[in-house]
């Protein structure tokens, strides 16, 4: 409709997918150095397209837009961007977002608020090997957590301080830890803190081929994310009992239903990382077949 009332907009725009888009890319220069050339005008259309957006659930684009040109706005999409950065495994924007709210909320923001976010920033210098700083993330963690006498925050902290260990150096104690801190946790009273405890504990035992073990925490994390109605924590765990079972004989039917379970989930929130791992378990069938 828009070219057939406008037909020389065709001279710059070209319709895809996602929409319309700018042609060809020198345009597209030239629009962004003249934006740039008026702060205000600039991020006048930046709030509305980050609006635009958010509305299409892409709060971490949201984010990145309006963080980009230093709008305080990006932070009313942070805690979703965290998120959405968290399921994506984009670790570095984990790193940037979890930072800009901790600098916002300041020191004397309430542990139940600062200790998710530390724990946030050093979940992301672990993963993007900053192991030094992740440590000095951990403390700070640990401190606020310990002054406030909060014992899931206590936990929490404990939680990732393990994990940090491990990324340094996987040892059979780090694994009895965790499950003995598993087992410390009340299924009815934090059956979310329980599972996912389940799920970090499957990972290690396909780490140290300990199939049966790792299908058995792959069963107890699906059952509780299922109880909890968590989409995002069951797409995890049915990869992961997929994996497990794949590794095991006997199982090629249940293999498959879950496979299916996961490519509806992956269609639903076009998440690279489902396909990515299908890749794998593919690859991994036919080299046992």
């Amino acid at each position: 409709e828009v070219f057939a009332l406008a037909s020389e907009a065709g001279l710059f725009l070209r319709q895809s997918e996602n929409g319309f888009t700018i042609k060809h890319n020198h345009q597209v220069v030239t629009i962004t150095s003249q934006l740039r050339a008026v702060p205000l005008q600039q991020r006048y259309f930046a709030r509305r397209l980050a609006g635009v957006l958010s509305r299409k659930r892409e709060y971490r684009r949201a984010f990145q837009l309006l963080d980009g040109i230093g709008d305080s706005r990006s932070l009313r999409f942070a805690r979703q961007a965290m998120f959405d950065a968290a399921v994506q495994g984009d670790f570095v924007g984990l790193l940037t977002i979890s930072n800009r709210l901790i600098c916002a909320i300041g020191s004397s923001a309430q542990p139940t608020d600062l200790v998710p976010l530390l724990l946030a920033q050093a979940t992301a210098e672990i993963q993007t090997g900053f192991h030094q700083e992740s440590l000095d993330t951990l403390s700070h963690a640990k401190s606020v957590a310990e002054l406030s006498g909060d014992s899931v925050l206590i936990q929490e902290v404990q939680h990732v301080g393990l994990w940090e260990q491990i990324a340094r150096s996987l040892k059979e104690e780090d694994i009895g830890v965790l499950v003995g801190l598993k087992q410390s946790i009340d299924v009815q009273t934090d059956p979310h803190t329980r599972a996912r405890l389940a799920t970090d504990i499957c990972v290690l035992y396909l780490r140290l081929e300990r199939i049966g073990e790792a299908i058995t925490e792959a069963r107890e994390s699906l059952q509780l994310f299922t109880d909890l109605r968590d989409e995002y924590g069951v797409a995890i765990a049915q990869k992961n009992l997929a994996s497990a079972l794949s590794r095991a004989t006997g199982h090629d039917s249940e293999v498959e239903q879950l496979v299916k379970a996961i490519s509806r989930y992956q269609q639903k929130t076009g998440s690279i990382r489902e396909r990515a791992w299908l890749c794998n378990l593919r690859t991994r069938q036919m080299r046992v077949s």
